[in-house]
């Protein structure tokens, strides 16, 4: 499960506690870990290292671990014991993630090309782990990238067109948190037209004095 909440519970496998059950909480990647929390004999026990930060519910034998940091990341492991028999096995591996901040957007390095009607933007945001980078034309995805290199902020270059008006997003995730920033083509590309000018100057005379009319052809193309 993802939690945005400082406080996550693992649930045992088991809806009402019997005496004759047994709940071992273990932590580490196999069954036979470090024991942090165990329910027997209708009593509790918690290790002494962890006992600020976990709690053992009686009734279920579900683990809550409270304001979870770090230090607390990596497998969690429950055996429940029906007399000395296991009934349920299950393994959790916590992982702790900070919400993702708002990405950045800017016009893009000076090595990408921008015309008349056609510019790139560059959205950047900064890495941590398993955070993605996208670019949305509305609902749809348009690209997409990673980096586990986490020293190095994720940046991702699009190159729009101002006409037709299109909205852009531009999307930071993880998995617990998004975050999103919006672009309207028009607010960031100038308008494509281009002119072309042609001066024909026809001198006529007139009877009494000769008149020279100018005559300017403004032919725009879109």
């Amino acid at each position: 499960k993802n939690y945005r909440e400082k406080n996550a519970t693992l649930d045992p496998g088991i809806e009402t506690l019997q005496k004759d059950h047994t709940v071992r909480w273990t932590k580490g990647p196999d069954f036979d870990g470090t024991l942090i929390a165990q329910w027997k004999d209708s009593k509790i026990f918690i290790n002494e290292t962890f006992k600020d930060v976990l709690q053992l519910n009686e009734r279920t034998g579900a683990l809550t671990i409270n304001r979870m940091t770090r230090s607390l990341e990596g497998f969690y492991c429950v055996k429940n014991l029906w007399g000395t028999d296991p009934h349920i096995l299950r393994k959790y591996l916590v992982m702790v993630y900070k919400l993702v901040p708002k990405p950045q957007i800017s016009s893009a390095p000076a090595n990408f090309t921008q015309t008349d009607g056609i510019c790139s933007v560059s959205c950047s945001a900064r890495n941590a782990p398993e955070v993605f980078l996208s670019w949305y034309q509305g609902e749809k995805k348009i690209i997409e990238i990673s980096d586990s290199d986490i020293s190095v902020n994720l940046t991702l270059p699009l190159q729009i067109q101002s006409q037709p008006a299109v909205i852009y997003i531009c999307r930071a995730a993880n998995p617990v948190s998004d975050a999103t920033v919006t672009l309207n083509s028009t607010d960031w590309c100038p308008p494509h037209h281009s002119g072309e000018l042609l001066w024909i100057i026809n001198p006529c005379f007139g009877f009494l004095s000769p008149l020279s009319w100018l005559l300017l052809l403004l032919r725009f193309s879109y």
